[in-house]
């Protein structure tokens, strides 16, 4: 996850064949017990987050919202 970039889409299929497209609008990277970035949000956001850094001593947060145009689309096909 760490060469995705702002704008990038992201396409999640759940387990009853629905899909969702979300578009990356912020990376960064933060202490692990900084758990604001988590709750930052007040509307649906998708997170993905992994160790980085040295002796992986931090964490590389991924945020991604709902992408409206596919949903739109999506919803006119």
């Amino acid at each position: 996850i760490r060469w995705l970039k702002k704008g990038a889409m992201i396409d999640i299929m759940t387990s009853d064949g629905e899909n969702h497209t979300y578009t990356v609008t912020e990376t960064l990277q933060t202490d692990p017990k900084n758990m604001s970035v988590f709750f930052s949000r007040k509307h649906e956001a998708l997170y993905l987050f992994t160790c980085d850094g040295f002796a992986d001593l931090k964490r590389f947060v991924v945020v991604a919202e709902p992408d409206i145009s596919a949903t739109t689309s999506a919803a006119f096909n």
